[in-house]
């Protein structure tokens, strides 16, 4: 897995830093000339207008995951005075920095997949570059945010999705601490979750505890989605949480003490009614839990990745790897 990189962005010259990363980041994955040009454009794009309009934020770069990484996101998070008129600020020729106007209509533009949130509270920005096979397969929409702790490359957390035939399967992992050693066990926990993903969420918890045994251990949780039952089946291990949202209205799921390859005394699956278009959101303990959609008038509606950002901005802890998912079926 291409490790995700943040970057505070407050002056104008870390915009050149961010431009560097994602061209990084494109040669790594393989992109063409004409991909990557797109990638670094819609970067060097987002961190100038954190700069000329809130004064200060942040970019999140990263690989969209998948047996072939065919698309980058990139999410721009800032806690400026928002966008009073966004159809407004999209037209190309619109600007209040007095620049030439042309950033947010030339992201959308670049982008395969865009979306824009922006409120009292701030702006987010969301772009992906590259196609969205890879998060859009099995009929379901899946956007994440996954940033290591402050200082390391290297992120102790990890999340997979796996589709089949009417399911979809979505994994998330926290190995204990942070660094290299919690890394390793959630990279050989995705790759048990993807050798085994047929497996019911219970038996495949078991595959990883069995196979975390030489590690330090992880949090973990296996959510599977039943397009024809209309159910959401989990089960999960320590501090990773998920909750299911129908409109205004959600609920926790249920996830037993103990740490994946040592200590799992109970495997236990619970099932939840998952209604059309209804919202899963699940993350590891570097998020708070006390979140609610209902501060952030109309967000449960946009795509996930978006929804994921917002959580991530607002409530990660900054002491801790740091990942939520936001899963939802595609409309």
């Amino acid at each position: 897995m291409i490790p995700t990189q943040a970057i505070p962005v407050f002056e104008m010259s870390q915009a050149g830093q961010v431009r560097r990363a994602a061209t990084t980041l494109a040669k790594q994955i393989g992109f063409d000339s004409d991909v990557a040009g797109r990638v670094s454009l819609v970067a060097t794009e987002a961190a100038t207008n954190l700069v000329k309009h809130a004064q200060r934020g942040e970019i999140v770069l990263a690989a969209v995951p998948g047996p072939q990484v065919r698309a980058i996101d990139i999410v721009a998070l800032d806690r400026g005075p928002g966008i009073q008129d966004l159809d407004r600020a999209l037209r190309d020729g619109f600007s209040t920095g007095g620049g030439m106007g042309m950033g947010l209509g030339a992201i959308r533009r670049m982008a395969s997949r865009f979306d824009l949130y922006s409120a009292e509270s701030g702006t987010i920005l969301f772009a992906r570059v590259g196609s969205n096979a890879a998060s859009e397969a099995g009929g379901v929409e899946i956007g994440a945010v996954q940033v290591p702790y402050p200082g390391e490359e290297l992120s102790g957390d990890a999340w997979a999705a796996a589709h089949a035939p009417g399911y979809t399967k979505v994994f998330v992992v926290d190995g204990l601490g942070h660094g290299a050693d919690a890394n390793t066990a959630a990279q050989l926990a995705v790759q048990i979750f993807t050798r085994y993903s047929s497996d019911a969420p219970v038996a495949l918890l078991q595959r990883i505890h069995d196979g975390l045994r030489p590690t330090r251990g992880a949090a973990g949780a296996v959510l599977e989605l039943d397009h024809r039952a209309r159910l959401a089946r989990f089960a999960g291990i320590g501090n990773t949480a998920a909750s299911i949202l129908v409109g205004d209205s959600g609920h926790s799921m249920v996830s037993h003490h103990g740490v994946l390859g040592h200590t799992a005394r109970k495997l236990q699956e619970f099932t939840y009614p998952w209604p059309p278009r209804a919202l899963v959101v699940l993350h590891s303990d570097g998020i708070a839990s006390h979140w609610d959609l209902a501060r952030y008038p109309g967000l449960e509606r946009r795509y996930p990745a978006l929804i994921a950002a917002a959580l991530y901005r607002d409530f990660n802890r900054g002491r801790d790897d740091a990942t939520v998912i936001a899963v939802r079926e595609a409309a």
